[in-house]
């Protein structure tokens, strides 16, 4: 006996909930259907004039967890439905920490950002803002921070918070806090994102990074395992398309 129809549905719609909720990454940078459960690679498709590179792998992520039958196929869902959750807020920080990390990786240099905080941090996120403006990607910006930039830059200097000012002064469109970006926990770091068509409504053939997924946030039903419980997990493949590395700034603390 495995699960019906209905409650692999169910489940599906959650995952796919829990996870555009809590992923930064997926919230922060536009992504694509390949239209290929099994599909293998992608084309860059770069954006910066240049040498050819290999296409992309599409790489798989997945947190499993085992039920008892009793608990997967009870009248209500909610056994079910707790550990989709859980094991779904797992894979969502796997899987930002892989992306915020190679975009961390592959990022221009965007500033130091040592000993500043709160309307200090204008004006290198001003010079950031101008680098990708002049690459052509002069729609508002997304910025991803780390707590201890989110911190700083909603800051209070005589009583007035400054940090929306220099958030507007910069042309940020979106602002949004994760613990998977680096550099370390005590240290400010955040990673600028050029965009064409606005933070709000990107398109993932014109940003300087989209992500390609073949297999999108689901439920999957492996079958019963030796205990006689019911072996299941949540997955994702997908591939991180850097296209234009003068599109992603990161300012860091040194």
């Amino acid at each position: 006996m495995s699960l019906t129809a209905e409650r692999i549905a169910t489940a599906d719609q959650v995952v796919l909930s829990t996870f555009e909720q809590t992923s930064v990454a997926w919230q922060s940078i536009p992504h694509w259907d390949t239209g290929d459960r099994g599909q293998s690679y992608v084309p860059p498709d770069l954006l910066r004039p240049g040498g050819a590179e290999d296409p992309i792998e599409l790489k798989p992520h997945y947190q499993s967890f085992t039920i008892a039958h009793a608990q997967a196929n009870a009248d209500t869902p909610d056994a079910l439905l707790a550990l989709v959750i859980d094991r779904t807020v797992e894979l969502a920080g796997d899987f930002d920490e892989e992306v915020l990390g190679e975009l961390t990786a592959r990022a221009t240099a965007g500033g130091d950002l040592s000993g500043l905080a709160g309307s200090e941090l204008l004006p290198p996120l001003i010079d950031a803002r101008c680098a990708v403006e002049d690459n052509g990607y002069r729609a508002p910006s997304s910025l991803i921070a780390n707590t201890a930039y989110y911190k700083a830059v909603h800051g209070f200097e005589q009583g007035v918070f400054v940090g929306e000012g220099v958030l507007r002064a910069a042309g940020i469109g979106t602002l949004r806090r994760s613990s998977r970006l680096g550099p370390a926990a005590d240290k400010l770091g955040a990673l600028l994102l050029g965009r064409r068509q606005g933070a709000a409504d990107p398109s993932p053939g014109e940003e300087p990074v989209d992500l390609a997924v073949s297999v999108q946030p689901s439920l999957e039903v492996v079958g019963v395992n030796r205990q006689g419980e019911l072996e299941l997990g949540v997955r994702i493949r997908y591939a991180t398309r850097v296209k234009d590395t003068r599109g992603i700034l990161l300012l860091q603390e040194s």
